[in-house]
């Protein structure tokens, strides 16, 4: 029989802190040689899944017998330790098709979990550039999650599976012009013979749904040289820009075939490099490295009893680039003081009406695959928690009820889950803070309740061995009616409360299929430079 764990008390909640978490589609135009597309696709997984700590994997079977044209393998560093492996393969399938794939394992600490990160993807198209099919598998819990993108003439039809569970939809295709993996590389190479200073590819990438990623690349230097695969090789450095991930910038060394040899990134204050290397060393043990520590954020004073404050406010700036547009959101407002910096005043009695565009968009009362309403289990936990309310319950009782029960429901508050889906965590009942959001916005929607979750930052008195910081955390939004107006009230499970003023939102999300990753990269500016300066709270 399982034993039930009892809930954390008000010192303990900081326990539940988040790790931080992104020429036309007629390619027939670009005939140059195939090449490795590793420039478009390395970076966008693995900077979206350390800022948020996710996790990811499994593949599928597609062609029988293809003949590999390329298959690269990398390390992955960071903090001077190898941390995990890439490898990227270009196929050639019994039908002419290419497949490009692409394998990312990687192991990180938070905190005394450690975490394994895994990514399968690959891209079918014609030799002529022309999309077949796409699929990405991904374990951000425990349970894979695949999705497969199924191309046609003007529609995608997507097919999602977790837990022995299908679920099917269209979409149209992506809008604008946008190149498949191989004629995007193509293109890649053939900007590089013409000697082009800068160029942009635009293409799509399985990690993030059907999503146009823009990536824009510049040449640094044509003629240097780097160490990797136990030589010197000469190269071209460029720095490289993605629309998904907003003040982020890669620095690659590629050799003069495009073929990346070295990736350089820093986020967080946390360098990554991705080195060329041989299948031995990419797959010999690795070192986990703790990144949670270094993610938190220190203000200029503590707050006294922060689960009882009502009203705030704070500045927040960031020690170099620009500060993005912070959501003012519910009880949350944010006004630019300059490009750095910016201040957020929170009310808890003063929400604001919710746009007339979200307060009509079904979105959030949608299934996906990390909000499966369809799915009986979810169903069934919706109906038992709400058994006890009266037929006909306002919608603001309905989500008080869901947000206590799922405090109690999920027992084992643990750090080891990365990013589980809510149909995994009401099955086995543990994760910490972004389980805790995602399960009450599921059960919220299965209710009829429109329901988003929130990443952002909380106070807490204590966490890691720290005093007094703001660490990552996430919490779910119910779009209530609130004296006429339908407002976005704030709804934390890992709370004795619903909310209090020490929340500060930093992005939302619907979690819709394709979104989570683009919604967790938003945060990857912020993270390791972000200043708190405490103005008022009571």
């Amino acid at each position: 029989m399982r034993t039930r764990r009892r809930p954390p008390d008000a010192a303990k909640e900081a326990l539940m802190i988040c790790s931080p978490p992104v020429a036309p589609h007629a390619p027939h135009a670009l005939r140059p040689t195939p090449r490795s597309a590793s420039a478009l696709r390395t970076w966008a997984p693995i900077l979206s899944l350390v800022a948020a700590a996710w996790i990811a994997l499994p593949s599928l079977s597609f062609a029988r017998a293809p003949r590999t044209l390329e298959d690269r393998w990398s390390v992955v560093m960071m903090q001077d330790q190898r941390v995990g492996w890439m490898r990227s393969a270009s196929l050639e399938g019994e039908s002419g098709e290419i497949i490009t794939e692409m394998e990312m394992r990687m192991q990180i600490t938070r905190g005394p979990a450690t975490i394994p990160i895994e990514i399968d993807s690959a891209f079918h198209e014609t030799p002529a550039g022309d999309p077949i099919r796409m699929r990405s598998t991904m374990r951000l819990g425990m349970a894979p999650v695949t999705t497969i993108y199924h191309f046609g003439d003007d529609e995608v039809r997507i097919v999602t599976e977790q837990l022995g569970r299908t679920s099917e939809r269209v979409m149209p295709l992506p809008d604008g012009a946008w190149m498949t993996p191989g004629a995007a590389s193509r293109h890649m190479q053939f900007q590089l013979e013409e000697g082009a200073e800068s160029f942009t590819v635009s293409t799509i990438d399985p990690t993030v749904g059907l999503q146009v990623v823009e990536s824009e690349f510049r040449i640094l230097d044509r003629d240097v040289v780097v160490e990797a695969l136990g030589r010197t090789i000469p190269a071209i450095r460029w720095s490289v820009r993605q629309s998904y991930m907003p003040g982020v910038e890669q620095i690659e060394y590629v050799n003069h075939q495009g073929e990346s040899v070295r990736s350089e990134v820093n986020v967080g204050g946390m360098a990554m490099t991705i080195l060329a290397a041989d299948r031995e060393l990419a797959l010999s043990e690795l070192t986990p490295v703790e990144i949670m520590a270094s993610t938190l954020a220190k203000p200029d004073r503590p707050i006294e009893n922060p689960r009882r404050t009502r009203r705030a406010a704070y500045i927040l700036s960031l020690s170099e680039g620009k500060l993005p547009d912070l959501p003012s959101v519910g009880a949350q407002r944010f006004e630019r003081i300059d490009a750095r910096s910016g201040r957020i005043v929170t009310d808890l009695d003063a929400r604001a009406s919710a746009p007339d565009a979200e307060a009509s968009d079904d979105v959030f009362l949608e299934s996906s695959m990390m909000l499966d309403i369809k799915d009986p289990k979810i169903i069934e936990l919706a109906e038992r928690a709400c058994a006890d309310l009266p037929a006909g319950a306002e919608h603001a009782q309905i989500a008080e009820t869901l947000r206590r029960f799922v405090s109690g429901y999920i027992d084992d508050k643990t750090l080891d889950v990365g990013f589980a889906s809510a149909s995994e965590v009401c099955r086995t009942r543990q994760g910490d803070c972004t389980e805790h959001g995602v399960l009450l916005a599921a059960l919220l929607r299965a209710r009829g309740v429109p329901a988003r979750v929130v990443s952002g930052l909380i106070y807490v008195d204590e966490f890691l061995g720290a005093e007094g910081i703001f660490g990552y955390h996430m919490w779910t939004q119910a779009l209530l009616e609130v004296d006429g107006d339908m407002r976005w009230v704030d709804l934390d499970a890992t709370l004795s409360k619903p909310s209090d003023a020490t929340h500060i939102a930093l992005s939302h999300s619907a979690l819709s299929d394709g979104e989570m990753i683009n919604s967790m990269a938003a945060l990857a500016p912020l993270i390791g430079k972000l200043e708190i300066r405490i103005e008022s709270y009571e």
